[in-house]
Order: structure tokens, then C-alpha cells, then sequence
């Protein structure tokens, strides 16, 4: 097994580069053009939602389009998330080999990552299943990070995502829905179940944060890192993968609505308020999925 892999700690990208850059790396890995490599992504204003998620049930796009939110569909599956500059993400893609070939394994033990890192700064943070970083407080719950996969034949790609700052809640209410129906009226509810590093300590800096990631997943892995960038022809690739997925914004008779990530934990809601509107999803069960289906 090769314990060599590249480090690339990128600057702010629109979503839509962000999404096509982990679907290169996916497909780059496993053609042994690129060794394993842990990425770290910084965020323009972006809405994700996941591979068979109902765009027309869950996004706004009115309200993103006039605030200029990107919308992208990941190759992932999963529930809808508002990410921007105030979220720290990391993805590590790796042959299958590397990682536990038991989803929920695969998905606790990235979780359990960044866990490690919040606990060295002072948080009181849990694994909750199937893919939850949470915070518990007088018995309830508020969901700090969680993790996403994709999983080829040869080749896996685990994301997980901490909100470093919850500074644009207006704006995330505005932009995504549940169900077709819009969030701002439940925003005060949405925000005690949203929880973020700063409001516990705000003494560590993103930077700081990400380099205590980057150090964990080396020793929990016993990986050796070196620093790399973006060559230019990743770069043109990445930039013709965006082409797949822009046009890749519609919906399919069989998607459904999957709701907010973030106000779920194993499928059920813990805003209260969303029971009456999407009581349930069931968490993705998916061990392979496959490449997004390009429309022409």
C-alpha cells in the first residue's frame, strides 16, 4: 500500500469547480494519474445537493439566483447543505483498498476524525449515526459536521465538512427548502439545533483547525503528506468536468425531496416543526454509486 499522498490546500472556489474537483480526483486515483490525496476546499456561497435529491422540492432557486448561490448537484448522495467560507472541508480519495469496504464503518471513522480534533479544542462532540458530528446539550442535539462518500470499483472518496461559524443563517433558510416549503418562518427553531467551533472556542483560527485535521489523518493513518498544487492540466480538467455538472441541474421522476442535512439525524427530523413536512428520509443504504448521468 502506498502511504505517500498529496496534500492540496486550496483556495476559495465557486461550488461548482469544488464539486467537479472531487469527481476528477475520483476518477484520477483510479487511474493511477494521481496518488491518494487529501484535499482541503474553501467555499463560495454554494447550495449541494445529493445524486437523486428533488431540486424543485428543496432548493429555492429564485432566492439563489438573485443573491448568486451556486446550486450543484454532487455525485454523492445524501441531503441538501448551504456551505460558504465559514465551513472547513476535507476530502481524502484513496483506492477502495485504503479505506473499510463497511459503509458505516467508513463513515464513522471520518467522522471520528474531525471528532478528535473538536475534543482537543474543548468540545463536547459525539458520533451519531449514520454520519453526525453533534453537540448534546441538556439532552438535545446540534449538528456541528457530518461526512459524504462516493464509492467506485476501485476507488472511495470521503468528505466530511465542520461549520467552523454559523454567520449566514438568513441566507441558508432563504436558499434551501423541505418538502417545497420555505424555512424562514422556523429560522429560530433551525438555529438551536445548529451548533459551530467559535461559539465554544473562538481562540483557534480555520487555518489552525485545518492543520490540526491534516496531522490527525496522517497519524490515524500513517500517511506521509507532501504539499502539492493543482497542475494546469487538472486544473482544464476540473474546468470541463464543471460542463457535466451544470447541466446536470434537473430532476428525475423517481427523485424525491430529502430535506436540510443538517436538521436530520438518522432520518428523522430534530426540528420539530419538519415533522409535518418530511417526517422521514432514510439515510443513503448506497455501497457503490455511479458516475453522474450526463443529460444532452
Amino acid at each position: 500500500m502506498n502511504l505517500e499522498w498529496r496534500l492540496l490546500n486550496l483556495e476559495k472556489q465557486n461550488g461548482l469547480f469544488n464539486t467537479a474537483l472531487d469527481s476528477f480526483f475520483v476518477r484520477s486515483v483510479a487511474s493511477g494519474n494521481s496518488l491518494p490525496s487529501f484535499i482541503l476546499t474553501e467555499w463560495k456561497p454554494t447550495v449541494s445537493i445529493g445524486c437523486s435529491q428533488s431540486f424543485s422540492l428543496d432548493v429555492n432557486k429564485e432566492e439563489c439566483k438573485k443573491y448568486g448561490i451556486d446550486i450543484v448537484r454532487r455525485e454523492s448522495g445524501g441531503q441538501a447543505v448551504y456551505l460558504d467560507e465559514n465551513y472547513i472541508v476535507f476530502a481524502a480519495i484513496a483506492p477502495r483498498s485504503f479505506f473499510s469496504l463497511d459503509l458505516t464503518e467508513l463513515r464513522k471513522e471520518f467522522c471520528e476524525l474531525g471528532i478528535s480534533v473538536l475534543i482537543n479544542l474543548g468540545l463536547n462532540v459525539e458520533f451519531y449515526q449514520p454520519d453526525n458530528i453533534v453537540i448534546k446539550e441538556n439532552g438535545f442535539y446540534k449538528t456541528i459536521g457530518n461526512s459524504g462518500q462516493i464509492i467506485k470499483r476501485d476507488t472511495v472518496a470521503i468528505k466530511s465538512t465542520i461549520r467552523y461559524k454559523l454567520n449566514d443563517l438568513d441566507r441558508m433558510v432563504e436558499v434551501l427548502k423541505v418538502n417545497g416549503r420555505e424555512l424562514l418562518n422556523y429560522k429560530d427553531e433551525i438555529k438551536s439545533v445548529l451548533g459551530d467551533v467559535v461559539s465554544y472556542n473562538s481562540n483557534f483560527s480555520k487555518k489552525k483547525i485545518k492543520s490540526m485535521i491534516i496531522k490527525e489523518f496522517s497519524d490515524r493513518f500513517g500517511v506521509r503528506f507532501f504539499e502539492d498544487k493543482l497542475s494546469y492540466e487538472e486544473n482544464s480538467s476540473v474546468i470541463d468536468l464543471m460542463k457535466e455538472f451544470k447541466r446536470n441541474l434537473y430532476d428525475k421522476p423517481h427523485f424525491t425531496s430529502r430535506g436540510v442535512c443538517y436538521l436530520y439525524l438518522n432520518g428523522r427530523p430534530i426540528v420539530k416543526a419538519l415533522n409535518s413536512i418530511l417526517p422521514y428520509n432514510e439515510p443513503s443504504r448506497v455501497v457503490r454509486s455511479d458516475f453522474i448521468e450526463v443529460k444532452t
